[in-house]
């Protein structure tokens, strides 16, 4: 049973916060741009270009954070003390979680620069993503292969 307080309980708040404050902006973006406030920035030559890239740019960034934190969580599972394996993973979660979540606050943007659907699409996926990587208990144990005792013991160590 995890403490209050514990390490993998201060793991799933700063994954709540920052879940809260994608979906807050995007709420916000989305409010500003159906009330008129943000008009789209007018440039027809290079419009497309620039959703093609910037779509391409958050995509690349979302899976760049899923590879580090692939590499990291691998790396974790070798190491025998389990304070610095859950540490590393620790390491590789905030990786993962902050690439993801810098692509959906990218598309989020450029939504608010261009008013465009797409980058409202894209956050969206983004942020749906973002949920689907929850630090719960289970995906613990699958991710670094150990067992309730152990999780319960990372929990006990800081």
């Amino acid at each position: 049973m995890e403490k209050k307080n514990g390490p993998v309980r201060a793991l799933q708040t700063l994954f709540m916060a920052l879940l809260y404050g994608q979906i807050l902006f995007a709420i916000l973006a989305f409010a500003l741009v159906k009330t008129g406030i943000m008009e789209p920035i007018e440039d027809i030559n290079t419009e497309k270009v620039y959703e093609v890239f910037f779509l391409s740019m958050a995509i690349i960034s979302a899976l760049l954070g899923f590879a580090l934190s692939k590499k990291k969580t691998e790396q974790a599972k070798e190491i025998v003390a389990l304070k610095e394996k859950f540490a590393m993973y620790r390491s590789a979660c905030i990786t993962k979680y902050a690439m993801i979540e810098a692509a959906a606050l990218f598309c989020i943007i450029f939504y608010l620069l261009s008013t465009k659907w797409s980058f409202l699409v894209a956050a969206l996926t983004l942020i749906f993503l973002f949920m689907s990587q929850n630090p719960i208990r289970q995906r613990i144990k699958t991710e670094l292969l150990v067992d309730d005792t152990d999780v319960d013991e990372m929990n006990k160590s800081e």
